[in-house]
């Protein structure tokens, strides 16, 4: 009996060291051989597929100098991994926090409807829209009795709505809502794992918070990505615009992600399609922490091509440095000049043009802005954009050269001495008579040198140079009438002016011509013969955009090329491909070769001994130029504006250049600008 027990003992403890050394063995194998497999099994994997961005194109000057382009920046993304809405809020709270401890920006599409910062419904949405949206399904699925229209009440409805907890902090429910109202704009995305973009752009220091803490962060994933950028380029901002995000139209309508950035102005939006290029996408694996843990596919993106402009960036600089300094020296002025100063001289642009190809050599815009507040979205910049947007005097956001127009004053007389040559009312000839004093049509009409003189002097006998060089307006007065308003507007159009360049940017201005059809048009009045003697000296209704003006100018100056101006050199794919070249477009105007000599003459003759003579007295080169002094009709309280036009060499054409400065009182004050590009761009800073 004794030796059965002792043998069923042994059976068994046999059997139990059986056990425990399978057990061991198979733990051994778990822990130590296949160890990682079975900690990899036991944590659950997800699949997301992130986009892939395509690298928006650079932006250069003509010599090549980088104006616009992208550096590496990070994004959060977030995932649904949480088991729990509590668990959700917790989080999302957590990482909002250390965002806003470091001055971030996160997502907000909330904005669109509610301020949830100021407790208040946008001021820009109408009852109608903030009620449709909180009906629509979508969203808040709300009743129409339902309906809440007082700011802190729908607060408190949201706080509920997304179940965050009355333990949190005023700001930390702010901060939860933004957020939870992304995942519900989202949701069908969020629920099929797909990622959410929480804030772009994070600095270095975020970043290594973040990484540090994503422990308590489940699914936060952190992608590199691509940022916008701009260098010094305050003096080009108008060329070159800036990108903002999309809006849900852009989504809409062009494929756009909801995330992305999008040109809206200048050659940023103009050039669009060369410069996004096509997004790709890379599907992932990841863990619950949102570490990726592989790659298992996606589609490479397709870079944005890269732009060379036309602008001679160095020159650009030059011209607003030059309009700045005028403005300035014009002001001073007033202290010894008439009544006509009232020493409020604040604005100006210039543009130039290569008179063989009719590329934009200058585009200048003064004051200006700088792109880098659309991009950097800090407190600083969005008050910066605040205060442009809403500054009426400065319009530092407006491109003067196309999207403004002037009365061209006397710049326009080479218009009415063509019209008057190429109809045979005149020749080189014929001289016209100054009275100082003449009536038209009724009206008393004056020459600006008679009044000057105390009524004393007038120009006398004038030939048309001599009219052009020293700018008599009694001269163009009685040219004007005897030509007639129709055959001046002709003129004036064929020259380009009232209309627009077709130049490679948006938002050009039309401009307008003096001419019956207008004045009807506005007024409902006929056209009166007092009206074509004024409209002879560029007043009245003229107006023209500096593009135009400087257009108009290459033409007189090349025997009648009409170009369509451009700013785009070429358009450059990442392999070095040209995709684009900008070329050389033009209309001939017909007009006598021995008009366009006359003209000439006379132009060169108003900077040899004429109202320019003083600007030009020690420059090397012949220039052939024409001020301009356009009256706006508050000559009571406001200064005129300066207009000065121009080209050189006479003998062999290369740039024309039109100023206008504000309340810039004479063209002739205007004219030290145009002096100061010609003087860089034929290098003679000897001294600079």
């Amino acid at each position: 009996m004794k030796e059965k027990s002792t043998f069923r003992f042994i059976l068994l403890f046999s059997i139990f060291v059986a056990l425990v050394v399978g057990l061991l063995v198979r733990l051994y194998f778990m822990q130590i051989v296949n160890g990682e497999d079975y900690y990899q099994s036991t944590i659950k994997n997800y699949s997301h597929r992130f986009e892939e961005q395509a690298i928006r194109g650079n932006i250069y000057d003509s010599n090549g100098s980088i104006l616009a382009y992208n550096v590496e920046s990070f994004n959060l993304y977030l995932s649904k991994v949480y088991k729990s809405t509590e668990q959700l809020n917790e989080a999302i709270i957590y990482l909002m926090t250390i965002l806003d401890d470091n001055q971030e920006i996160s997502t907000n599409k909330l904005i669109y409807f509610y301020d949830v910062e100021n407790k208040q419904f946008n001021s820009y949405r109408t009852e109608d829209e903030i009620a449709n949206w909180q009906m629509n399904i979508d969203y808040f699925n709300q009743k129409e009795e339902n309906i809440i229209t007082d700011g802190e009440l729908f607060f408190e409805f949201l706080q509920d709505y997304f179940k965050i907890s009355e333990s949190y902090t005023e700001k930390q429910v702010k901060q939860g809502i933004i957020i939870r109202y992304e995942i519900l704009k989202n949701r069908w995305f969020w629920n099929e794992g797909e990622v959410l973009l929480i804030s772009k752009d994070i600095s270095k220091e975020t970043l290594a918070m973040v990484t540090e803490n994503r422990h308590k962060i489940k699914g936060l994933t952190i992608i590199p990505s691509m940022t916008r950028e701009y260098g010094q380029v305050y003096d080009i901002a108008h060329v070159l615009g800036y990108v903002g995000m999309v809006t849900p139209e852009d989504v809409t309508e062009s494929g756009y992600g909801t995330d992305d950035i999008i040109g809206k102005t200048g050659i940023e939006v103009f050039a669009e399609e060369l410069l996004k290029g096509n997004h790709g996408y890379i599907d992932v694996i990841t863990d619950e922490t949102g570490t990726i843990l592989s790659e298992v596919g996606g589609e490479k993106a397709i870079n944005g091509s890269d732009i060379y402009l036309t602008i001679d960036v160095n020159l650009q600089k030059i011209a607003m440095e030059s309009i700045q300094n005028n403005i300035e020296i014009i002001k001073n002025k007033a202290k010894v000049d008439d009544a006509r100063n009232f020493a409020d001289a604040n604005a100006g642009a210039v543009v130039a043009i290569d008179i063989k190809t009719g590329e934009v050599l200058v585009m200048a815009s003064y004051p200006s802005y700088d792109p880098n507040w659309f991009i950097h979205n800090t407190q600083e910049s969005r008050d910066k954009i605040y205060e442009a947007f809403n500054d009426n005097i400065a319009k530092s956001m407006l491109n003067r050269a196309i999207q403004e127009t002037y009365t061209p004053g006397s710049t326009f007389k080479p218009i009415v001495a063509i019209a008057g040559l190429e109809e045979k009312i005149i020749d080189e000839e014929t001289k016209i008579f100054d009275p100082g004093h003449k009536v038209i049509g009724d009206w008393d009409f004056y020459c600006l040198e008679y009044v000057m003189s105390g009524y004393w002097f007038t120009h006398g006998w004038l030939d048309v140079k001599e009219a052009i060089t020293t700018s008599c307006n009694m001269f163009f007065y009685i040219l004007g009438v005897d030509t007639g308003i129709e055959a001046i507007n002709n003129w004036a159009e064929q020259f380009g002016l009232g209309t627009k360049t077709g130049i490679d940017l948006y938002g050009e201005a039309t401009g307008i011509r003096s001419n019956p059809v207008y004045k009807y048009s506005k007024e409902f009045e006929k056209w009166y013969i007092a009206d074509t003697a004024q409209s002879s000296i560029g007043q009245l209704y003229h107006n023209y955009t500096p593009l135009q003006l400087a257009n108009y100018t290459a033409a007189l100056a090349n025997g009648g090329k009409l170009f369509t101006p451009f700013l785009i050199s070429k358009a450059v794919t990442k392999n070095g491909e040209v995709l684009y070249e900008g070329e050389t477009q033009f209309k001939q105007i017909p007009w006598e070769e021995k008009t366009f000599k006359i003209i000439k003459e006379a132009m060169e003759g108003v900077v040899l001994d004429g109202t320019a003579e003083k600007v030009f007295a020690d420059f090397p080169i012949k220039v052939a130029g024409k001020t301009g002094t356009a009256e706006t009709g508050r000559e009571s309280h406001e200064s005129s504006n300066g207009v000065f036009i121009c080209y050189a060499p006479i003998d062999d054409p290369q740039i024309a250049i039109a100023v206008v400065i504000e309340h810039g009182v004479w063209g002739s004050y205007t004219a030290p600008v145009a002096k100061d590009i010609l003087r860089e761009y034929f290098g003679l800073n000897y001294n600079k």
